[in-house]
């Protein structure tokens, strides 16, 4: 009866080493990573390596997932000296448990206060983690559902109090788990966010109740702990529409699908712009950050049953938002408007290790939409960077992919509000402004584009021409990709295929 409890044990000690061994590869590998050329000579043997390293340390789901599966039953699942069946059973729901704090300390970076990775880095793991734990968890129940009723005992068994408990835990778990593997997810997404609030609070309450042996210590005291370490975070970076900081809409302007928004919000606003800053004083604006905004107050249910909103930050004080006449939400995006900021969230590693490598470097960043909220302020961070180099600057490119010609006009005004601003303007002689300046209304004057809907962006185009190619092997090759998922696919085989260093982000 008491045989899981050693058994659950050893994987929460696992599963902590686990997580510690993560961490410290992580940061060793992104620190040696600034200093490694992609264009060293590989053997296929030692991309194969390269490419199951990444996978470990950005967290891919595919290798994870199997990792921790082998783990799991390698570490005294099976006792040849236990014969009960029911053992196993409940091994198998102490396994959904335990691993139920890995899982939740995936989510947890969900702030800037946290950052031993952030959302973007772990957000795909948990979503596959969180399916195998539900997977745990129902077949455990499966399993005592089936042998009870074979015994035909089931309806005695079911409505004692705490097997009563279980088969809620079960009823939930098994609607979250339909709902986690079908279109219903994405479809429905507001439904599907409910749901998963409420099964993921009953999942570890009712599970303290249930449990037989208990579990409530230390692995109900530490997955509730995790609960509540996240409904503080969550407080500490609201700001409500009716605070003392409040996210205020200032300015928007329309181009073509896109709308360019200014606001204020002095919790943002105080954001050093300039990322690559030698003071280590002002907190910085993080290229590739995003911020959530809630039509609801914190006092109201919906802000914690029901999902917020995510935008790229373009600067500490700007973003760009699709018009989409499917949300309602966005229509919310009007001067003098007050909204409720759930918080900031830092852009993925990847980045930051790209923006602060000292060796030249040739970067390709492949955009599609709105997804040119992403690129932007990489773009500006790069240039600046560009600027305060006395030789061997970076080469950059952007590629993006538009259905609407008059998008392209944010580019036009985004460069154009660079060349004033203080990172570049101030190291631009004046007639070399005007001189940009005028270059710059002349190509306003006859911006024409050529688009056809159906096309795709031929990813493949980014690669340096032949003759380019002896003079780009003193350089880093970067691949930075933020578009629909075909676009991010592409990108993904290319790099594959020539060895360069990616970073994608879905703007789904």
């Amino acid at each position: 009866h008491y045989a899981n409890l050693s058994y659950g044990t050893l994987i929460f000690e696992i599963m902590g080493v686990y997580l510690i061994v993560l961490f410290i590869f992580r940061k060793i590998y992104y620190y040696f990573n600034m200093f490694r050329s992609s264009t060293e000579k590989n053997s296929k043997l030692n991309l194969k390596l390269k490419k199951l390293i990444d996978n470990f340390i950005n967290l891919n789901p595919y290798l994870h997932i199997p990792l921790i599966l082998i783990i799991s039953f390698a570490a005294k699942f099976f006792d040849f000296e236990i014969t009960k069946m029911s053992v196993y059973y409940k091994k198998i729901a102490r396994l959904s448990y335990v691993l139920t704090f890995t899982n939740l300390f995936l989510v947890i970076p969900r702030s800037n206060y946290f950052i031993f990775m952030t959302y973007l880095d772990s957000i795909r793991l948990h979503v596959w983690l969180s399916v195998f734990i539900l997977l745990l968890s129902t077949l455990h129940s499966f399993c005592f559902i089936i042998k009870w009723l074979i015994s035909g005992i089931l309806i005695k068994k079911l409505f004692k109090p705490q097997n009563f408990i279980g088969l809620i835990i079960f009823v939930i778990t098994f609607i979250l788990l339909a709902i986690s593997l079908t279109d219903y997810r994405r479809s429905h997404y507001e439904n599907f966010y409910l749901i998963h609030q409420l099964g993921m609070l009953s999942f570890i309450i009712l599970t303290i109740l249930h449990a037989d042996p208990h579990v409530f210590t230390p692995f109900g005291i530490l997955n509730t702990g995790f609960l509540i370490v996240m409904v503080i975070n969550k407080i500490i970076n609201n700001s409500a529409a009716d605070g003392d900081d409040p996210f205020v809409v200032k300015e928007v302007k329309d181009y073509g699908s896109l709308k360019f928004i200014k606001f204020t919000n002095n919790k943002i606003n105080n954001l050093d712009n300039d990322y690559m800053n030698e003071d280590p004083l002002p907190l910085k604006f993080v290229p590739g950050s995003h911020l959530r905004l809630h039509e609801s107050n914190i006092l109201n249910w919906k802000y914690w049953l029901k999902p917020s909103h995510p935008y790229t930050l373009v600067s500490s004080n700007e973003l760009i938002l699709k018009k989409n006449e499917f949300s309602n939400f966005n229509n919310v995006f009007k001067p003098n408007t007050p909204l409720n900021l759930v918080g900031l969230f830092n852009s993925n590693e990847s980045i930051e290790c790209m923006l602060k490598e000292t060796e030249r470097k040739r970067v390709s960043i492949v955009t599609g939409g709105s997804g040119i909220s992403f690129a932007l302020p990489i773009l500006r961070t790069l240039l600046i960077i560009n600027q305060k180099k006395d030789k061997d600057a970076d080469l950059i490119s952007l590629y993006w992919s538009i259905r609407n010609f008059e998008d392209a006009f944010i580019i036009v005004d985004f460069l154009e509000n660079l060349i004033d601003s203080e990172a570049i303007g101030d190291q631009i002689k004046e007639e070399q402004k005007e001189i940009l300046k005028t270059q710059l209304n002349q190509y306003k004057g006859s911006l024409e584009f050529d688009i056809e809907y159906n096309n795709r962006f031929v990813v493949s185009s980014i690669a340096p021409e032949e003759e380019f190619v002896s003079y780009s092997a003193d350089f880093k090759e970067w691949v930075i990709c933020c578009g629909p998922s075909v676009m991010i696919s592409d990108c993904k085989q290319f790099v594959d295929a020539t060895n360069y260093k990616i970073y994608s982000d879905s703007v789904n």
